[in-house]
């Protein structure tokens, strides 16, 4: 569904860096992951950088568990450009299965 009138069509690709710059005892890292956006959303151009920090639990070699809570970066659609810090905002939990 979108604004009546107007295109529904949005495409993104996300790709990212995840550095692990703290690790803590066996089980825990800090990281941070750093996101460029490119996409468009109807007939407008989007594109974005964010960086997400986060923390990750290896619960074993091929289990972990990621969350992040929040970003500051900005993102873009056309020529309208907004900049961002959003704490708990954007909190997000995820498991990975490494191989």
């Amino acid at each position: 569904a979108g604004v009546k009138g107007q295109p529904a069509f949005i495409f993104s690709f996300d790709p990212y860096f995840r550095w692990k710059f703290l690790k803590l005892g066996d089980k825990f890292n800090l990281l941070a992951d750093a996101v460029a956006s490119f996409g468009c959303v109807g007939q407008a151009f989007a594109y974005g950088l964010v960086i997400k920090p986060g923390l990750s639990y290896a619960f074993n070699d091929r289990l972990t568990l990621v969350t992040h809570l929040g970003n500051l970066g900005f993102v873009g659609e056309g020529s309208k450009i907004e900049y961002g810090l959003g704490i708990l905002l954007d909190a997000s939990v995820g498991l990975y299965w490494n191989f």
